[in-house]
């Protein structure tokens, strides 16, 4: 189902946890691109994309349908094996793990972005493990 900007409801949910979780953290990250073209000759895209980092999501819905929707055919492997044989890092989310655990979804991205961010012995840090550009009002480790 498709919401008023054209988004489905799945990729609505990520767009709205990320800039949640980063404004929790009070950090200030590179949001991602949206519908990214990665391959010209195929016309792919990648629902979020940080084209520098080759970092991408994909929102994966209809699980539910008969034979399990658009994500569990062949051309959706052809896209994400192209994918990896150009150099790319993409994650795939479900609707459910979006429900159950929004925050550690935008964790794990964070941390493929190079940013692992958690709770430290009672304080909460950002640690850069990249070049990724960061700034944060928390204590860097």
């Amino acid at each position: 189902m498709r919401t008023l900007t054209g988004r489905s409801e799945i990729e609505a949910a990520f767009a709205f946890g990320w800039r949640a979780r980063v404004g929790e953290l009070g950090i200030t990250v590179k949001g991602p691109e949206r519908e990214y073209r990665f391959d010209l000759m195929r016309r792919w895209r990648f629902d979020f994309a940080w084209p520098v980092e080759k970092v991408a999501v994909e929102c994966d819905g209809g699980q539910w349908l008969e034979r399990g929707g658009r994500h569990a055919r062949d051309h959706d492997r052809e896209k994400l094996n192209r994918a990896a044989v150009m150099g790319w890092r993409v994650l795939r989310f479900s609707g459910e793990m979006l429900e159950r655990d929004p925050v550690g979804a935008v964790d794990m991205v964070l941390e493929a972005l190079g940013v692992r961010a958690g709770n430290f012995g009672g304080t909460t840090k950002v640690v850069t493990t990249s070049a990724t550009s960061v700034t944060s009002d928390y204590e860097r480790v």
